[in-house]
């Protein structure tokens, strides 16, 4: 998001927290998504340029785990009071709406949902929003939670009555 609102400096951060976070837990990239992953990091040094790319890189992966985390708090506050404030959000920042669907599931929820609901599998899912199968999966288990199902063909049945789908 902050990438695509031109704010390449906090986009840099972010994705070098991530990195952070990502060595101190032993995962990596998935093989699907380094390509994905390899043109951001591209777009990034191309529109920051090589040298302040590279400084901000190397100050983000000299990150600890508790600053990379700090900042995705950081960078959570600060749109939460964007939001709030008078205005409403900055220029150029699309508006975050928040629907509210039964159960309460969660936007994301929502979206597996449908797909569920149109007989995806997990890793059909899981390509389509370019998330992991394990994601997936836990999403599917919250949805099943919430919604009372037992498999996915009720789940699919509770999307269709509730306009889900």
């Amino acid at each position: 998001m902050a990438a695509a609102e031109g704010r390449l400096d906090w986009a840099v951060r972010l994705l070098t927290a991530s990195e952070v976070l990502r060595e101190h837990v032993s995962c990596i990239v998935a093989p699907r998504e380094r390509e994905a992953f390899d043109k951001a990091v591209e777009r990034m040094r191309s529109g920051l340029g090589a040298q302040a790319f590279a400084r901000e890189w190397e100050a983000g992966l000299r990150r600890t785990v508790a600053e990379a985390v700090g900042l995705s708090h950081e960078v959570a506050q600060m749109q939460s009071a964007v939001e709030g404030a008078p205005g409403g959000r900055q220029q150029g920042m699309a508006p975050r709406t928040r629907t509210r669907h039964p159960a309460g599931l969660s936007d994301r929820e929502v979206e597996v949902l449908r797909l569920v609901a149109t007989g995806s599998t997990n890793r059909d899912i899981a390509d389509s929003l370019v998330i992991s199968p394990h994601t997936v999966a836990r999403h599917v288990s919250s949805i099943f939670a919430k919604i009372g199902a037992a498999n996915r063909a009720e789940a699919a049945t509770y999307a269709a009555h509730h306009g889900l789908v």
